[in-house]
């Protein structure tokens, strides 16, 4: 059998005609991995002016973004590539939310179920809760190599 490797060559990409990071700050339907703990689908709201990017939890503010909500639950964000927010990535590629939940139980399995939640910021780290909350520089060409 014939295995592919994708490679993704990243690049800072233009969008909204500057330089930017995608990212993803979770995934509502998805387990986090270190704790018991899920967003039901359509359970994360956030200020129509967009959310806080921070350097880190309890950190600075480094840039705003604006979530948008995919058709699979991800909640994902266009950040623009600012030198701190170029260094912070650098420093931690990861993104983690950060929020008040408004709304909760506990599954009989031990599941914290979030029902409706307010995210307020994100911030990069090198540790996420979410293995789904992930940055990237948006990727112009991708290759197949061979294993």
């Amino acid at each position: 059998m014939v295995r592919l490797k994708l490679d993704v060559i990243t690049e800072i990409r233009e969008a909204q005609g500057q330089p930017s990071v995608y990212g993803v700050i979770l995934q509502e339907g998805r387990a986090a991995t270190q704790r018991l703990e899920l967003f039901a689908p359509g359970s994360v709201m956030w200020p129509q002016t967009g959310i806080d990017i921070k350097d880190g939890h309890g950190g600075r503010s480094i840039a705003n973004a604006v979530p948008r909500r995919q058709p699979d639950g991800r909640i994902s964000v266009i950040i623009p590539a600012t030198q701190p927010v170029r260094e912070a990535r650098a420093q931690s590629p990861y993104l983690s939310v950060e929020f008040i939940a408004l709304q909760e139980h506990r599954q009989r399995s031990g599941v914290r179920e979030i029902t409706e939640a307010f995210v307020r910021a994100a911030a990069f780290v090198s540790a996420p809760e979410y293995q789904q909350a992930t940055t990237e520089m948006r990727s112009r060409a991708k290759r197949l190599r061979w294993l």
